[in-house]
């Protein structure tokens, strides 16, 4: 089987908190999660999102990738978190509020068409989700299996 179930005691979960928008998070907490961490874990990133961040927020921080995709720059957008915790909201979004990948390739496809009378250009994308150790490729005719 692919992945793992999490743990049944809530006590050897892992516990994450964002710090403002510097983009800090830690993992630690609570006395497994420290135990098993042995310490407190600090990651930063570019910029992490309060859970209230409307779409036209989030897609305005990330919206100079469509940009650089055109200048031939590898570009990726994570999102991360529990279930349940607005990741497929704030990537596909829904009619009313559309996602990330919808205004990033609206965006990339109006900046492709002004380049197109001076530049060749040829774009790939790739949508994958990675959930309980499986990667799964949404794009795919098969379904992502």
């Amino acid at each position: 089987p692919c992945g793992r179930p999490p743990p049944a005691d809530p006590a050897s979960r892992a516990a994450f908190e964002a710090q403002g928008e510097t983009g800090v998070v830690l993992c630690g907490g609570l006395a497994a999660a420290a135990a098993r961490f042995r310490a407190v874990r600090r990651w930063e990133f570019d910029r992490v999102f309060a859970a209230g961040a409307g779409q036209r927020e989030v897609f305005e921080q990330v919206r100079p990738m469509a940009t650089a995709v055109l200048d031939g720059v590898a570009c990726c957008v994570l999102a991360y978190g529990a279930s349940g915790a607005g990741k497929t909201y704030t990537l596909a979004g829904r009619v009313s509020a559309r996602g990330l990948h919808f205004h990033l390739s609206e965006e990339i496809m109006a900046l492709a068409a002004v380049r197109e009378a001076t530049h060749e250009l040829a774009v790939r994308a790739s949508l994958v989700e990675v959930r309980e150790e499986c990667v799964l490729d949404l794009l795919a005719d098969d379904g992502g299996a």
